[in-house]
């Protein structure tokens, strides 16, 4: 009873925040404060730049979180728009795609893959390879492609944090798989692209359905759109 009470005082708070703004600006975007929830910084900071330099007036505020904490943000009106890697299977909410990107492998200057610009999928059969957590999309994504390719490597770790895994590929304990717009080069580090396998990664902005005409909300996702990068 309590969230529910809290959810809807969020929601009241909101609508009459987007009614006032309405009211004394006539719809056009000079103040107030658009709330983000994403997934990860990678793809949000592009957006966030864009919308400041159209709408300089409007006050930005970003939380992070997984998938399933950004959906509940939004859900609860604690939150405008999302930023997620995946499109949500929920009639209550909407996606716009962003921008996709490749899947690639990497791993430690003393690995042997190390002085290969690309491998075959199949190279990957019994090799050691580091997983984030259940969920990830970029886990799904290789994984995937793995099982159609009926190759099995030898999963030694299953890490959440994106820096523990980069230090244990810097150990070369394994490599691992990431989104390329959020590998982060290192001097002991390699970048290696799977060259007979599509694996990409996707970005959507999200809101609820409810509030896609919201006048916040629809500037938001136009300006993402308008700075959408071109597909690789």
């Amino acid at each position: 009873m309590g969230e529910r009470l809290a959810s809807l005082s969020r929601q009241i708070f909101a609508l009459e925040a987007e009614a006032v703004q309405l009211l004394q600006e006539s719809g056009e975007l000079r103040t107030g404060q658009v709330r983000v929830a994403a997934v990860g910084p990678s793809h949000v900071t592009r957006m966030l730049v864009a919308f400041n330099q159209r709408y300089p007036g409007i006050k930005v505020s970003v939380s992070t979180g997984n998938s399933q904490q950004v959906l509940d943000r939004l859900a609860n009106y604690s939150a405008d728009v999302g930023v997620l890697a995946q499109v949500a299977s929920d009639e209550r909410f909407v996606s716009v795609p962003y921008s996709e990107h490749a899947v690639t492998i990497f791993c430690s200057s003393e690995h042997r893959f190390a002085q290969r610009r690309s491998i075959g999928i199949a190279e990957l059969q019994g090799e050691r390879l580091i997983l984030r957590e259940s969920g990830s999309t970029t886990r799904k994504a290789i994984e995937a492609a793995l099982e159609v390719a009926g190759v099995t490597p030898e999963v030694v770790m299953e890490i959440a944090s994106r820096e523990i895994i980069r230090e244990a590929v810097l150990q070369n304990v394994g490599v691992a798989a990431v989104s390329e717009v959020e590998y982060v080069p290192g001097p002991r580090l390699r970048a290696v692209r799977i060259n007979d396998a599509k694996v990409r990664t996707y970005a959507h902005v999200v809101c609820l359905a409810e509030r896609q005409d919201s006048a916040v909300v629809r500037a938001f996702v136009q300006s993402a759109q308008e700075g959408r990068p071109m597909a690789e």
